[in-house]
Order: C-alpha cells, then structure tokens, then sequence
C-alpha cells in the first residue's frame, strides 16, 4: 500500500489536476500537491481522514460513488464539493490494486476544475487498462489450453531433453499412475534405456518439427496395448528445441481389428483347403489340419486329439504334426488323456496358455521321450457341456497370446464341423442305397416322377391298388393313375410344389375304379435344383365317408348352438307376453269377454313355449344335399350372430361390419348358418377364459384379378366374390396346429368338449361352392379366418319366427323377495307378478348392485330369485354369494336356455328350484309357495333335500 502511495505521489505531483487516493471505505491514502492546494491542508494531515469530513456531500452519495467507481473498468465521473471551496470538482474515478495485486481495491479520484484535462491521467488510464486486457487475455488462454489439455481425450506429456516427464495431463496420469520426474521409457515401456521407437529422440537429435510412430508396451495393469505417438518440438526464445510435446492416441482397438482380419482370412484359406479334400479318411482330413494349426499360429509343432467319450465319431485318435514326430517319441506312446498338460486341459475345459512352460505355476516336467516345449497353447471344444476335442500348439519365436487362443479355437472347431460334413455325405449316400434297396417293402403308395409328372418308378403298393403290375405304371402321367384322367388335375399340388420346393397334398377322385386318393408332392432338390418328386398316395376312399358322417354331426352340434340362441331370446320375449297375460286374466271375471281373449293370448304364448322345447330336442336333419339358390349373405350372417349373441357371454364383445351391397351368392343358407355358427363358436372357444374378448366378423365383396396370388396359386379363379373374415383375440395357433387344422379328425379340444374344430366341414362347403378358405394366426395373437364364395347376379332374401300362454294360483303373506334379471321388462312384469301373489319385491337389474345391498341388508329377504344368464354376476356366483351371506335362503335361478346349465350344477350350487323361461304366474306362485312354507333353511341346515325342480 505504501508503494501504491509513492507511486501517485510520484507520478501525479507534476499535474495541475487534484488526485487523491482512497480505500474503498472513503479513508485518504495519499495526495498530491493539487489536492493539498484544493483541501487547503498539508499532506500529512490529510492522510488517514475520512474524504466524507473533507467534502459538503452527506456520507451515502460519497459511499456510492465510490462503490460504484470499485465496480466499474472504465473511468466513472462523479462531482464532489470541497470544503473551503465555492465550486463543485468534476471527479473522474477509477478502482486500483494494492502492490501484488492482493488486498482490497482502492479508488484513484482525479478531480478537476471545471471540465479541464491536461490528457496524462488519460493515458495513464488507458495504460493501466490495456495492461489488464492484456492480463486477462493470457489468463484466459492459459485456462482455455488446460481445457484441451484436460478433455481432449488423449494422453500429453512433455519430455525433457534428459528424457524425464516434465507435465502430463489426467488421461496419462490415468494411463500409468503419475510419472512426472520419471524417465518416459520406464514408464510405459519398462525398458532400461530410451524406446527404439522413440519420437523425442530423433527431434532432439535431428531437430525436426514433428514425429510421428507406433508402439507396444504395457499399460498399468499390465495389458498389452497398441499406441500411436505424434510427438512435437518445443522452442525457447532463442529457437532451440528444449523439450517435446507428446500426443499419445489408443489404437489398440484397430491392430487387434487388422489381425482379426488377417487372421481371418488365413483360416478361411486354411479350410477351404480342408473342404476341397477329396473325402477317404478322418485321418487323412486331420493329419492335414494339424499341418495347418501350426503354420496359423506360426508354431513348430502342433495336435489335435479326439476324446475317446466325444460325439464326433470314432474317439481317441490323436494327430500330431510332421515336426512334432520329427523330435517326440509320442507316436509310441498312448495319448494321456488322464495325465499331464493334455489331461488337464481335457479336464479344465477352458483354454491354456504358458509363454515359459518351465517357469510355469503347476507344470511338470516333461517325459524324456517328449520333445522340447518352450511354449506351449491348449484349447479344447466344448459339445453338449463336455469336452470332445482338444489342440495344442507350441514352440512359436514370440509369445502367444488372444489372437493366437482365438485362431485355434475357431479353425478346431469349423475343422470338426468339416468332418462331419464329409461323414455326413458319405452316410447319405449309404442311406440312398439302404433306400432304394427297402423300397418294394413299403406298403404306402410311393412313385418318384419326373418334372412332367411321369412316373419313373413304382413300389408294390402302388401296382396292387391300381390293380396292374408296378413296372407297367413307368412312363404314364401320374393324373392316368390315381385320376383315370388325360389331362392334369385341377387341384394338382405339383405346381405349388415347384413355386415353393415344399411338401404339398391334395385329395383326387379316380373316375372308373371310384376311389378317392390323398397324394403327396415332394420336390426332389440337388445343388439347389428340382429334378423331380417323390410322389405318395393314401386311399382315403372310406376316411371321406367318415368326414361326411362327422359333418353331420358337427352340423347337430351348430344347430344345437342355434336353438340354444333362440330359446333364450325367444322366452326372454314370451315372459312379459305370458305374464301380463296370466295377470290381466287373474283381474278379469270369467264371463267378462276380455277373459277368453286373454286365454287365447295365454294359450298362444304356451304354444309358442312348446315350440321353443322342440327346437331345443330337435338335432338331426335330412341327410340329402339341400338345394341351392341366390340368397344375399348378410341377412343369414346377421341372423346368426343375433341368435349367437344370445348364447355367448356377455365378456365376448361382437364386433361386425357387415356390408348390405355387397351382393349375393349360390349356396344353402343353412350351411352359410354352418359356416358362421362353427367358425363363431371356433373363436369363442378360443376366448372362453378371457374376460375381454373380442369376436369380429366383417363382410365384404372383394375382386380377384388373374395377378392376384390366390389366382397364380389356382386357388381360386379370377372375378368377384364376397370374402367373409371372423377374428378373435384368444390364444392362437402355431404353425404345427395350422398345418392340421382342416383334417376331418384332429381337434384341439380336451375330451368331452366336442368332435373337433369343424374346420373340415366348412373347409368342404366353401370348395364345393368354388371358394377358398385361409387362416392366419400366432401363438397369443388371436386367429383370423377368410372365406371367399364366388358372387351372383341374382338377389334373395331370408327367414322368420313364432309365439305361447298361463291360469290361477295360491297368495302369499307379504313375505321380502329379492329379483335379479337383466333385462327391465322382465323385472318389470314378475314385480307386478310378486306384488299380485302377495309378495313385497326388492328388483335389482344387475347381479353386482343386488349382492351390494344384500351385503347391507342380510336379513331382508326371504327368498331370492335370480336370472341365470347375466353379465359380469352370474345367477349362481350370485346365489353362492348369498348363501355365505345369508346361509338357508331359499333360492329360484330361472332361464331361457344356456349351455352352461344343468340341474346338476344348479343343485350343486345349492338352489332349491330351476324355473325355465317363460314363468308362468301359477309355476312361480307354487315354487315360492314350497319353499317359504316347507322351510327350505331347514333343509340346508341337515336335513334331506328334495330332488331338483
């Protein structure tokens, strides 16, 4: 501060201007011969006094401005009054450092009179401030290089001429724990004396700007690692180079990429060689592969052994190299495979490698009938978790290391791969022998034919059912034989076959002998060419007779579905009809003439309950092919889902979009009905376990052109059609299931649940209308089925249905019924019933909100009834729930059908009486009359029930 304080008096005392210098608390440091004049006071008494005592301004406005003057780089004016003075001084103020640049800022105020300036306390200034550009800039510079120097991703270091690290960035300390003042070849090469690679050395001793080599040396850890070093000089004033700045890149990553790829293509050219063998031995292939491990390694000697357990082939075979027998008294001695190096290999499982066997940790020595081994790298191959081959190399000038490990173990094992292949193809053409010799004994019908179908030869199964002697059948076209036809079949599978070079089958029927064949197509392909077909033929004449009689049944099965969706909606309607019938009629005396008006509605409506029963038991249908006519197949499909809907439950959802104009077809509505209730009913089953499951139909009229694949296929021929898609979200199939699902007796179905899929069926109905049937599905992807039918010109429409009736009864005593059904109308008329009977009626329209209140109210009801059929609750979850509730009430399920039911289940589930839908008033009078009144409580308690009602 002191120095500060000569250094103004020094430099200012000349200036006509004022200067005054103060801590930046206002407190006068020093001032020059101006200021004193200005003050009025000498030097000595100035210094050390607060500048607020010598100014007119309050202590706040002084304060200020020199904060601000501390806080700002350029000159700051300000105007100060001077005791003793009339006039004010225009300030210029400025911050300054102590000496060193340490401790707190000062202010350097010039203060002139009026607006006069003799310009030095300018230049000063702006020397001052240049001179603080100038200080920042290096600062900022030198940060910026450290930033580099830090990130740059890179070791850097500089060596001194003496060979020492001078600096070294993080990556180096990183790379090899902090070597400033150490010897660089110590560091990362540990060698004696300077690198034989070394950059620095040739700039210092040549002078050049820029060097740039590659090395090896080992990191810390002790890895062996690949470097590029681009060292540069670095000059002192005088232009002599007095250290080197080195840049060190990893490239450890690309020479190992570059051997790979040499090595690579080494080994390739190394079985190519083995490939090209001409096939005579497993000796000869391995004598000539263990000549080859060597010279990939650049090894003296070399073996390869087969375990005498491996699944190879014949075990216990060893193959040593020429040098190896040259200097080894191995080849008269067993191979140890449960001694020595060899021994531990087979038992390790895992590669081994020693660059000095002598020093090596666990080695012994080696027989005297051994040759030399100075290094030595083992690696077996692995085979269903066991050992099964082993190699080993040794004696190469530089050690061994992964490249080396990694080279042997692939061409060890591609070598093996090698010789099974080649026993492989030896063993086909033994097997082909085998094959040709067993042909005759095959009791199939079996033909092998040329490109053009001509049979080039028949076993004795195929001469005995066509009736002729095998060797007469060669030369004819297969469609002679199995079709009694002169030109090709038109569902022939040969040109799918041929497209593809798959397996394809179709079923054919010979016209004279009357039977019906199942053939085969099997390409015959070698070096990627057809040359022919295995031919293959099934006479499937009485399978077909067995299909048509399952259809039939498969057509009960659907039917039965049907009457079960018909029943259900049908009494859904006829409830409310009979109800309010009988209850109209029960108001009325009988000579009134609405009475027998009302009797004949009650009559009509049990007529109509009648019928429903009928369809019900009614299965079976006439045998003969039904007539076919021009019918618009939206009305059936839309027929069919209504009565389908009714039997589903409510977790399927039914998604259609059915288009009305998409024309009409030549078919039998009933068997359109079959095609849509199976495939439907197919889908449900495929969803039953799920809670939201999603059924799809979509109706459509599509055009295929003669590009189209179906039509290059022959699946179907060019022109209109009406294409049918039904989809769910169930389980799905894989592809072993799809490949079957259309044979007439597989199934997916457990035991009891049905014949099978009926895919068979529909599969018959839509090929014998000129369509085509396909599948598409993945295992939990759901399935999607598309049928296509062949479009008319011509329009039709489709069918109808009916209508039943009731009488008297006994009352009751205002006893709590509680009614659970779906639908309103039918709550609504059976509470109209139970209030006409005399009973007090609690009507809930979903099973969730009536078990709620009873869950509240236990012991407010006397007896329960409950629709079967409901969605989410079902009548008998609810019942069951209401009996843990309230055990011993008396319990009433009623239905219009659901194959779901039984009277098992019902009496099982404990409910006392099963009432079917429509209820006639006197049925449920009596039902409610016998279990309010015989203490059905009683019974659940322990004593013996009743048989179901």
């Amino acid at each position: 501060m002191e120095v500060l304080a000569a250094a103004l008096r020094e430099l200012c005392d000349p200036w006509p201007d004022a200067c005054i210098l103060v801590t930046r608390d206002g407190v006068v440091v020093s001032v020059n011969q101006a200021a004193a004049r200005l003050l009025g006071r000498p030097r000595h008494e100035l210094k050390g006094r607060p500048l607020t005592e010598l100014v007119r301004e309050p202590g706040e406005t002084v304060r200020g401005y020199l904060t601000a003057c501390l806080h700002n780089r350029q000159q700051m004016p300000g105007n100060l009054s001077f005791v003793g003075q009339k006039e004010g001084c225009h300030c210029l103020g400025f911050r300054v450092r102590p000496g060193g640049g340490h401790g707190e800022g000062m202010v350097f105020l010039r203060c002139l009179k009026g607006q006069a300036s003799n310009g030095q306390f300018v230049a000063l200034n702006q020397e001052l401030e240049r001179q603080r550009r100038a200080q920042r800039q290096l600062k900022s510079e030198r940060d910026l290089l450290e930033t580099i120097a830090k990130n740059v991703g890179a070791g850097l270091c500089i060596i001194s001429p003496d060979y020492r690290v001078t600096w070294e960035n993080e990556v180096m300390r990183q790379a090899w724990g902090g070597t400033v003042g150490k010897n660089c070849f110590r560091r990362c090469a540990s060698f004696d004396s300077i690198c034989p690679w070394c950059g620095a050395k040739e700039i210092f001793a040549t002078g050049k700007r820029q060097v740039t080599s590659e090395a090896s040396c080992h990191d810390r850890d002790g890895n062996l690692i690949y470097l590029e070093v681009l060292a540069t000089a670095l000059y002192d004033e005088q232009g002599q180079v007095n250290s080197v700045l080195e840049l060190v890149l990893p490239i450890t990553e690309r020479k190992l990429k570059e051997r790979r790829l040499k090595d690579d293509e080494q080994r390739a050219e190394a079985l190519y060689r083995l490939s090209q063998l001409p096939w005579a031995t497993s000796e000869k292939l391995l004598s000539l592969a263990v000549e080859e491990a060597a010279e990939l390694t650049g090894s003296e000697i070399a073996f390869i052994h087969l375990m005498a357990d491996g699944v190879t082939g014949p075990g216990g075979l060893t193959f040593w190299s020429k040098t190896a027998l040259a200097n080894c008294g191995a080849l008269a001695q067993p191979f140890p495979e449960t001694a020595g190096i060899w021994a531990e290999l087979a038992r390790r499982g895992e590669p081994m490698r020693h660059n000095d066997y002598r020093q090596a940790t666990g080695t012994r020595p080696l027989p005297d009938w051994h040759c030399p081994l100075n290094r030595y790298l083992g690696v077996p191959l692995l085979e269903e978790g066991r050992v099964v081959a082993i190699a080993g190399v040794g004696n190469k000038a530089d050690p061994y290391d992964d490249g080396d490990e990694r080279q042997l173990a692939l061409f060890l094992g591609r070598t093996l791969e090698i010789l099974r292949q080649k026993r492989m193809e030896r063993e086909v053409l033994t097997t082909k022998r085998h094959w040709e010799l067993t042909f005759d004994a095959i009791d199939e019908m079996v033909t092998i034919h040329d490109l053009q179908m001509r049979i080039i030869q028949a076993n004795r199964a195929t001469g005995a059912a066509i009736g002729v002697a095998p060797e007469s059948l060669a030369g004819k076209y297969c469609y002679q034989v199995f079709a009694g036809r002169e030109d090709n079949c038109p569902s022939c599978p040969k040109l799918l076959a041929q497209r593809d070079l798959t397996p394809h089958s179709a079923t054919v029927r010979h016209q004279s002998l009357g039977k019906d064949f199942e053939v085969s197509v099997f390409p015959i392909v070698e070096r990627g060419e057809m040359v022919g077909f295995v031919h293959t033929a099934r006479d499937v004449t009485h399978k077909l007779k067995l299909e048509a009689q399952l259809r039939q049944a498969q057509k009960m099965e659907a039917i039965g579905v049907l009457a079960g969706g018909i029943a259900h909606d049908f009494n859904n309607i006829l409830m409310p009809i009979l109800g309010y019938a009988e209850m109209a009629q029960e108001r009325l005396p009988k000579d009134d003439p609405l009475f027998n008006e009302l009797t004949e509605i009650v009559q009509a409506a049990n007529r109509a309950k009648d019928l429903v029963k009928q369809i019900l038991t009614f299965t079976r249908q006439n045998a003969q092919e039904r007539e076919r006519w021009p019918l618009e197949p939206h009305l059936v499909i839309k027929e069919a889902l209504k009565l389908l809907r009714a039997s589903l439950p409510a977790t399927i959802d039914i998604q259609q979009s059915i288009d009305p104009g998409c024309g009409s077809i030549l078919a039998d509505p009933t068997q359109i009905h079959q095609i849509v209730m199976n495939l439907c009913v197919n889908a449900y089953h495929a969803m039953r376990h799920k809670t939201d499951g999603v059924l799809g139909v979509r109706l459509e009229r599509v055009a295929i052109a003669a590009g189209d694949s179906l039509a290059v296929l022959g699946e179907l021929t060019p022109g209109n059609y009406v294409r049918l898609a039904i989809s769910d979200t169930g389980h799905g199939m894989d592809q072993a299931t799809m490949e079957r699902i259309f044979e007439p007796y597989f199934t997916t179905k457990p035991q009891g649940e049905g014949t099978g899929m009926g895919l068979s069926m529909v599969m018959g109905i839509v090929k014998g209308y000129g369509g085509h049937i396909s599948v598409y599905s993945e295992p939990g992807a759901g399935t999607v089925f598309h049928v296509y039918l062949p479009s008319t010109n011509k329009e039709r429409t489709a069918p109808e249905a009916n209508g039943v009736g009731p009488n008297a009864l006994p009352v009751g005593g205002q006893e709590r019924v509680l009614l659970v059904d779906d639908e309103q109308g039918i709550t609504a008329m059976m509470e109209m019933m139970l209030r006409e009977l005399g009973y007090q009626a609690q009507v809930f329209n979903q099973g969730s909100a009536a078990l709620a209140w009873l869950r509240q109210n236990p012991q407010a009801v006397d007896l329960l009834i409950s629709d079967l059929t409901m969605p989410g609750l079902t009548g008998i979850e609810l019942a069951q729930e209401a009996l843990t509730l309230r055990p011993g009430l008396p319990v009433i399920m009623i239905s219009g059908f659901s194959d779901l039911n039984t009277r098992e289940t019902a009496r099982a589930a404990g409910i006392d009486k099963f009432l079917m839908k429509p209820v006639a008033i006197r049925d449920l009078a009596e039902a409610l009359g016998e279990l309010l009144a015989s203490g059905a409580r009683g019974l659940r308690a322990g004593q013996p029930g009743r048989p179901l009602k």
